[in-house]
Formats: structure tokens, sequence, C-alpha cells
């Protein structure tokens, strides 16, 4: 993986850049993990319609790395950062849940994600009483 920052007028560049940069590291040393690669890019400015058909198109685009495209004054918050790079982050581990009562260890889940506690309760009322989460 590999993060860098750039403007609009340079991303694609960027982009190119960083790509063959890492397909080089990865043909030094081959394993089948080695050509599993990204390469995340931090703009600062929001996208407009142009810019965000370029960041569609080089999210689109999968030959040699994924490409994930972060802009934005959001990209400042750690928050916005770990949300938007969660598919890329690893699962985390379920040794805690209990099977005997799932719904509990989700609730403590969420609790302990930090997650607001009546926001968590009306969800799981919603979600026991229907099958659904409608949050009122």
């Amino acid at each position: 993986m590999l993060v860098t920052e750039a403007e609009w007028d340079t991303v694609v560049q960027t982009v190119e850049d960083a790509q063959a940069t890492l397909t080089e590291i990865a043909g030094r040393e081959p394993s089948p993990r080695s050509w599993d690669l990204y390469v995340i890019v931090a703009i600062r400015t929001a996208a407009d319609a142009a810019n965000d058909l370029i960041r569609e198109q080089l999210e689109h685009d999968t030959r040699y790395a994924r490409k994930l495209i972060l802009a934005g004054p959001a990209i400042e918050e750690d928050e916005a950062v770990t949300r938007a790079l969660l598919p890329l982050l690893p699962l985390r581990a379920t040794e805690s849940i209990s099977l005997e009562n799932p719904l509990d260890a989700v609730r403590q889940a969420l609790l302990a994600d930090g997650q607001d506690e009546a926001l968590v309760k009306a969800a799981m009322r919603s979600f026991e009483a229907t099958g659904e989460v409608k949050i009122p």
C-alpha cells in the first residue's frame, strides 16, 4: 500500500507514479500477496463534477493496483479517514462475541465503539421487534 497526497491537477500523474513504484517493489520479491497493491491518494479540496469523474475513472481502473481517492476537508479528521479505509482494514477479531446472546454482543460492541447509548438502545429495540433497524 502506498499513501500519498496530491492536488486535483496532478492526481492522475501521482497515481501513475505511485502505481509504478508499487509494481516495481512487488516485482522484486514475487509472491501472490505482493500483487495485492493499493494506491491511496488524499486531496485536501473537495471534488467538483469534473474531478469526481476523474476520481471514478481512477478508482474503476484496477490494473496494476487498486486506487482509492480521498478528497475534501474531512480527510483531516481521523474518523473520516478510518471510515474511508475500512474496506482495506483487516476484520476485527470476533473472539469476544458470545454466541449465547449475539444481540447483546452486538449491543456491547456498538457501545464499546463509542456509539451513543440512546441510539444503540433504539436501534436494538427496533431490530428485536421487527427484524429491521429503524431509528426514530
